[in-house]
């Protein structure tokens, strides 16, 4: 897909002209703003006043982090923070001894948090263990230290240990609820959703599924969860852009060709339901497209996400984002245009789980 740069200069522009955050998070807040100019300072011949903002906005986030190191949260929190961190360093965007800046003490706080949610069924990704555990995902990714990796591997087998053990079973499958609905009114549309259940637990398990030494305990919780949320999604008739993802990339997986006739139907049902002033939901949508596209060759799929991407550049055009973040904001389209031109690397784009 080839876009012009006005739209990428426009995004530009538009982060440019809003207020400094005093939000820290890497979805929420500065340290996501920081990856964007890091990228955009790559894009430009490593441009350094770019270069130097994302410094910048990098060390105010960990500024504001620390004081408030309570929230563990990958939104919001250290959890989402230091898989940034990882990523920077793995992309050689920074040298910084990782070692020294997320020391131990780091990583049992978090740990200890994680086992604390998990007995209180808080697993969410947003807010809770799943989010944490996608960080030690990252850890042991980046890890050489044969002990260290150890470590890193005992703490994500103890979140599937625990996920296993909280499940809840029925004839269709598994799935898991939470004691309180946080997130959203309608009770189902919260079990099925991104932020809190289902779909983000097939997301994180299938991402660790792709190391081996998890490949086996992942593969039996996916299909059984995918099972569920395929029969409630048929019942219940609400999809969403995650629910429809999620199965493709459980299909995936498993090597189940139904399974992934299925989502490529669900994710077609889902964007129709985009209102055209949702331009965050229609560029996640048109990443979506050509992450799949890449893996199947599917042409029309590449057309649809064009399709979604040019009403993004259409609808920024008469409308103004009051947000600069990853998730909600400016910086977020700016990495997935990116991403759409085939510019940046597609790694950025797995904290927000696609």
């Amino acid at each position: 897909m080839c876009l012009d740069n006005f739209l990428s200069d426009s995004i530009f522009k538009a982060i440019e002209k809003q207020p400094t955050t005093t939000k820290a998070g890497l979805l929420d807040g500065l340290a996501g703003e920081s990856l964007y100019y890091f990228y955009r300072s790559a894009l430009l011949n490593d441009d350094e006043v770019l270069y130097e903002k994302g410094i910048e906005k990098l060390q105010t986030a960990i500024e504001i982090g620390s004081k408030n190191s309570a929230d563990t949260s990958f939104y919001s929190g250290v959890a989402g923070i230091g898989w940034l961190v990882l990523h920077l360093k793995e992309q050689e965007f920074v040298d910084i001894d990782i070692d020294d800046f997320l020391d131990t003490s780091v990583d049992t706080y978090l740990y200890e948090t994680m086992l604390d949610f998990l007995n209180r069924s808080i697993y969410d990704f947003f807010y809770g263990a799943a989010g944490i555990c996608y960080y030690f995902l990252k850890r042991y990714q980046c890890v050489r230290d044969n002990s260290q990796k150890e470590l890193y591997r005992t703490y994500i087998m103890h979140f599937l240990f625990y996920l296993e053990f909280i499940k809840n079973k029925d004839e269709k499958g598994i799935f898991w609820k939470h004691p309180e609905y946080p997130f959203e009114e309608d009770s189902m549309c919260f079990q099925l959703s991104s932020l809190s259940n289902i779909s983000s637990i097939i997301l994180l398990l299938t991402d660790i599924s792709y190391n081996k030494e998890f490949t086996s305990f992942c593969t039996i919780l996916i299909k059984k969860s995918s099972d569920w949320l395929i029969y409630k999604l048929e019942t219940y008739k609400k999809i969403r852009l995650d629910q429809a993802f999620c199965l493709w990339k459980a299909s995936i997986v498993l090597n189940d060709n139904e399974l992934q006739k299925k989502a490529l139907q669900l994710l077609n049902t889902a964007k129709k339901s985009i209102l055209n002033e949702d331009v965050i939901s229609l560029a996640k949508c048109a990443l979506i497209y050509q992450k799949i596209t890449k893996e199947t060759d599917n042409n029309s799929l590449k057309e649809e996400a064009f399709k979604c991407f040019t009403k993004v550049t259409d609808n920024l055009l008469e409308h103004t984002i009051n947000d600069n973040s990853i998730w909600k904001g400016y910086s977020g389209i700016g990495l997935i245009d990116f991403s759409l031109n085939d510019s940046v690397s597609p790694e950025w784009s797995k904290c927000i789980l696609i």
